[in-house]
């Protein structure tokens, strides 16, 4: 299955961010939402503040 190359969006970014509460792992979260987990990497990396990954 190809991986999207465009950004995430709202939807897939509150997915990340209610499966990312339960611990789970970015390969793991990648293959429910049909990304690839680098692109799930950098999105928390730019958007992981002092309280936590925010969805926006």
């Amino acid at each position: 299955m190809p991986m999207n190359m465009t950004q995430l969006s709202q939807e897939e970014r509150y997915h990340l961010y209610t499966i990312k509460k339960q611990a789970i792992s970015l390969r793991d979260i990648a293959k429910r939402i049909g990304r690839c987990h680098t692109t799930l990497s950098r999105e928390l990396k730019r958007h992981t503040g002092q309280k936590g990954y925010r969805d926006q």
